[in-house]
């Protein structure tokens, strides 16, 4: 049989595939991009400045469970994976902090700076625990490749990011931020404001919807913490809010822009394919509140869609730090149940107790943790089988 003639059968084979099943998707090997060989040539830098001992606990296997043990609670609560920033010399550290610049976008390092220093003010204003960046851990699962998946994952107080890389994909879920304090003035007598785009953003969400749609976003129940955080990986709950389909096309504008809050902690290539995707499924998208509506208000907030899912969460503050568990909530405060939930089994949140510790124990704006995650494609799921 001739070359020719196998090659016009293998051609007829795949039209009647394709008539009778439509297009076939054909494995294909990632193609990466600029930023994923600059990021694979800043790990490697990063790498190379580090001593064995360094490097056996910077440098871990991609299928490590241990790649899912994050938290953002203080150090003293549980071992974090990586080298921390403290123990690594200036040399090391500039070549870490030049990895976390490859790696995310301007946006998303200003983010992850202004976090650390702001962890770094809640030190010195009498934080019980080590805090600000040098308590900060680094470390890489997998090897740095151009087309191999790996990860870089940066976890201390308040933050825990996971970015997997699979070729030009950059994978942002699953990744908490926060702030405590949220806002404050710096040495130089500047006003900070942390994570001013997410709640600014979101406010101005809820202030746009009609009363009808504050309704139907508002929850039945008060939701004083994350209900998927650290921890939570697999776990889903049932959609609940106003819905995309139900808003205006300025309504939509600013569910969008929302959910740039963080999905623009990716460099901009990545960012912009992350967005063009929730906005193909913005009609199904959900938008979920609880607590005041005025802006600067004690409120938690939800955005759930197909490949979206952001939780924004005032802290309960007991003393400083996350709390009990690692999320902020103190005994006796679950997450509340929503019907369907992976979690239905958790109690009613309850008030909490009277008495002169009550005041502390109120949620405070300052002080929040937020989470974003994709239930198909938490750790880039959807890439590496």
């Amino acid at each position: 049989m001739s070359v020719r003639y196998q090659q016009s059968i293998l051609t007829a084979a795949a039209a009647v595939i394709f008539l009778a099943f439509g297009r076939v998707a054909l494995p294909q090997t990632p193609v990466p991009d600029e930023v994923t060989k600059a990021s694979v040539a800043a790990a490697e830098a990063f790498l190379g400045t580090l001593t064995p001992e360094q490097r056996a606990v910077a440098a871990l296997d991609y299928a490590d469970p241990k790649r899912s043990t994050w938290h953002n609670g203080p150090p003293t609560m549980l071992p974090r994976q990586g080298v921390k920033l403290g123990t690594l010399s200036a040399e090391q550290r500039n070549a870490a902090m030049a990895l976390l610049k490859a790696i995310t976008g301007t946006y998303g390092y200003d983010k992850v700076v202004g976090i650390m220093t702001a962890d770094q003010y809640f030190g010195r204003t009498g934080a019980a625990f080590p805090t600000g960046p040098d308590a900060y851990s680094v470390a890489i699962y997998g090897k740095p490749s151009l087309t191999e998946p790996w990860m870089f994952q940066w976890n201390g107080h308040h933050l825990g990011l996971n970015i997997t890389v699979v070729g030009r994909e950059k994978v942002l879920s699953p990744t908490l931020t926060g702030a405590f304090p949220s806002t404050y003035v710096n040495d130089a007598g500047a006003t900070v404001k942390v994570m001013e785009n997410e709640t600014g953003r979101a406010f101005k969400l809820m202030n746009a919807l009609t009363t009808a749609q504050q309704s139907q976003a508002i929850l039945k129940f008060t939701v004083q913490d994350l209900v998927l955080g650290p921890g939570k990986d697999g776990q889903v709950i049932q959609p609940e809010g106003v819905k995309g389909s139900e808003m205006t096309a300025a309504q939509k504008a600013l569910l969008l822009d929302l959910t740039a809050a963080w999905v623009n902690i990716l460099p901009p290539q990545a960012a912009t394919a992350k967005m063009a995707e929730i906005n193909s499924h913005l009609d199904e998208t959900y938008f979920a509140w609880s607590g005041e509506t005025g802006v600067g208000d004690r409120a938690y907030f939800r955005v759930q869609g197909p490949t979206v899912f952001i939780e924004y969460a005032p802290q309960v503050n007991v003393g400083g730090g996350a709390g009990q568990g690692g999320g902020g909530n103190p005994p006796g405060n679950a997450n509340p149940p929503t019907a369907g939930a992976a979690n239905a089994t958790l109690p009613q949140n309850t008030a909490p107790p009277a008495g002169p510790n009550q005041i502390t124990r109120q949620r405070d704006p300052n002080h929040v943790h937020t989470i974003f995650r994709d239930f198909t494609n938490d750790y880039a799921r959807k890439y590496v089988k």
